[in-house]
């Protein structure tokens, strides 16, 4: 079913799976559809895996199959998004994770990512939902925010580990509720570089119960997150 919200310009698409996820599409007249909220029947009911809160900044290296990039993480802008991402960084989740979703036309929009390419170590976090935060930062360039699921007023919850890179200023993402937990202060030229020709085609599902093999099979000109390393706390 699609169902317009002409007052705000939103169109959605509401697609039902036939496991636990729903996917929606946001569509703007300046922004390509997009699948930032991930759907679900049950929210915000588990607790998170080895939970800990995490240094009040901090600094990452994600090596991609592009270049490095380099993360400034800032607790206060998303605590509880930094203690997922923190927990995640610790447990090598990242580590050889594709740039499944990158979109960049009509107007530069995302690359998402966060689905671990083995399907043991996706189902581990599946159900394991953060709290939300308030949005401090914006959805500009170069910052990055967790994908989410969509609550019933239509704002975000039950956030667990995909994550968005901005490619422009997505400042109509912030009402929503997505709320930025770290800037990319080095390498944007190499995010901006992530193949995008396969727009929407993955499907996320497959990505969790089949994993890296489902993507590399149809999707082999995809970019992927090779590893990602802390490399200091403060």
């Amino acid at each position: 079913a699609v169902v317009s919200t002409q007052s705000t310009g939103v169109d959605r698409l509401f697609v039902i799976d036939r496991m636990r996820l729903r996917m929606m599409n946001i569509n703007t007249p300046s922004i390509t559809p997009s699948l930032l909220f991930v759907f679900a029947l049950l929210c915000c009911l588990f607790t998170a895996p080895n939970a800990q809160q995490a240094p009040s900044h901090f600094t990452v290296t994600f090596a991609t199959t592009k270049g490095n990039l380099t993360l400034n993480v800032t607790r206060e802008w998303s605590p509880f998004g930094v203690d997922r991402f923190y927990d995640l960084l610790q447990s090598g989740y990242f580590n050889d994770n594709a740039f499944f979703r990158v979109i960049d036309k009509p107007h530069p929009f995302v690359a998402q990512f966060g689905i671990n390419g083995e399907p043991s170590v996706s189902k581990k976090w599946e159900n394991a939902d953060i709290p939300n935060d308030p949005v401090v930062q914006s959805n500009l360039r170069g910052f990055v925010s967790f994908a989410a699921e969509e609550s019933q007023n239509g704002t975000t919850c039950c956030r667990t580990t995909q994550l968005f890179i901005n490619y422009g200023n997505n400042s109509f993402l912030d009402p929503m509720g997505f709320s930025p937990f770290a800037y990319v202060t080095e390498g944007m030229e190499y995010a901006d570089q992530f193949f995008a020709g396969y727009g929407e085609e993955p499907d996320q599902q497959k990505i969790y119960t089949i994993g890296n093999n489902y993507l590399k099979k149809n999707f082999p000109k995809l970019d992927y997150l090779l590893t990602a390393v802390i490399n200091s706390e403060n």
